[in-house]
């Protein structure tokens, strides 16, 4: 299957596959834009970040880009004593292509390998405005230590999309997405210096029909892989199955109230961890009040199922909420959150629920000048027992994140960033404490 998954991704990846992006606005400085998501989005705590998501690695119409920069962590190992320092080149080569022409790159789909069905947030089809709009983009990172040279590594992520609006009422939007990619140090229960390097594909499909003014119908179907390098790692190894149907009715000309049915599948390659079905129930309201401010807030109840036998079912009250704000045409503020469970990172433990806060505030200073502040709170809490360091107990650990960053477009085929972000871990298992400050300077170059 997982073989499979590759050569569609493939072939998903040479054709021109979609963006669901508007006519773009005045360009701004891309380096500071607020990270993906359908609606924009927060970075995910703990979720690797790529050099071109740091730096920020495309700007313009031209399709091809080179971002070369510098970082700077005091913590590489993310341990919670003996820190060591770590400076890091990151060369990130990388191309992307849209037909119809676009004037700005649509945002990158977040994925989250712990999220059943690998998606943390939920994925809308917003219109092109063009009968067929293709996208698609890839971008490498090469890391280059200074102190930690056989922990130098290689990403790739390649993503595409096409949305097609067809007479009657009827859009189509697939997407896929291909990773090549490592967790953070110390994920899980793990405190060693080994890497581990995965790659996962995530193909999600949606199909829309609008019934009348008032009514949308709505199905989606999605797969994902995920495929760990290392046998240590391999009881993550999964394929997970998503299907879906919603139903919107406009109850004012810029509000939409639904209700949402999800079921997801979850398959583990090994017999580790629990599989397990989940049957997800919401109701939800969507708004686009004014042009400047567009949400969606949705609730519900979970159940999850799982196969084998001796293991407890579990029921949980899940929601979400995304909102974006726009201030004025050079400010904005993005927030989401998020109640849900995810699949652990720990073997034996089935799963746990995850709460999830956050806040990206971006903020064009002037003509060539853009400012970017982020913050996230994530808490996770396990639901078995674990035992580690001669403690037993349910583990929880709280992630705190804060950061910033100053982008300056000096020429158009140009941009320097400069930023700094401060990350902490605080679990009730104190060999995974963290803390660790990280400063980068990057600079880009379009073609």
């Amino acid at each position: 299957m997982k073989h499979l998954s590759a050569l569609v991704g493939l072939m998903l990846l040479v054709c021109p596959l979609t963006g669901w992006a508007a006519d773009a606005a005045p360009a701004t400085p891309e380096t500071m834009e607020a990270p993906s998501g359908y609606l924009p989005s927060p970075p995910i705590a703990g979720q690797v970040q790529t050099a071109g998501e740091v730096f920020g690695a495309e700007t313009g119409y031209l399709h091809p880009y080179l971002a070369v920069g510098e970082v700077y962590t005091d913590n590489f190992f993310n341990t919670p004593g003996n820190k060591e320092e770590e400076f890091t080149t990151v060369v990130t080569p990388g191309l992307w292509l849209a037909f119809p022409g676009l004037k700005t790159r649509p945002e990158k789909l977040a994925t989250l390998n712990t999220a059943a069905g690998g998606m943390p947030l939920t994925r809308f089809r917003q219109n092109s405005g063009h009968r067929l709009q293709g996208y698609a983009g890839y971008s490498a990172d090469f890391y280059k230590n200074k102190n930690f040279t056989d922990q130098e590594n290689t990403t790739q992520r390649g993503e595409g999309m096409i949305d097609v609006n067809l007479r009657g009422g009827l859009g189509l939007n697939l997407a896929a997405v291909y990773e090549n990619t490592q967790d953070p140090y110390s994920t899980g229960a793990s405190n060693s210096r080994l890497v581990d390097k995965y790659t996962s594909y995530l193909f999600d499909g949606i199909a829309s029909y609008e019934v009348g003014p008032r009514l949308t119908l709505r199905a989606n179907l999605g797969y994902y892989s995920l495929d760990y390098d290392a046998d240590r790692n391999a009881f993550r190894d999964r394929d997970d199955f998503k299907a879906g149907a919603a139903v919107s009715y406009r109850v004012l000309p810029k509000t939409r109230v639904f209700v949402q049915y999800e079921y997801v599948d979850v398959d583990y390659d090994r017999g580790v961890q629990d599989d397990s079905e989940e049957n997800r129930y919401f109701l939800g309201l969507h708004w686009d009040v004014t042009g400047k401010t567009q949400g969606m807030i949705k609730g519900g109840y979970e159940q999850k199922d799982f196969k084998q036998s001796g293991v407890s079912d579990e029921d949980n009250f899940i929601a979400e909420v995304q909102l974006t704000h726009q201030f004025t045409p050079k400010s904005k503020l993005s927030l989401s959150g998020t109640r849900q469970t995810n699949e652990s990172d720990i073997a034996g433990i089935s799963n746990r629920l995850t709460y999830l806060g956050a806040a990206v505030y971006t903020q064009q200073l002037t003509a060539k000048t853009s400012l970017k502040v982020d913050f996230s709170y994530n808490r996770d809490e396990y639901q078995d027992l674990l035992t580690f360091g001669g403690k037993t107990d349910y583990r929880d650990d709280d992630y705190f994140s804060i950061g910033a960053g100053i982008g300056w477009s000096a020429l158009r085929w140009m941009n320097l960033s400069l930023g700094y972000n401060y990350g902490n871990r605080d679990s009730n298992f104190d060999r995974f404490d963290y803390e660790n400050s990280t400063f980068y300077a990057n600079l880009t170059v379009t073609m």
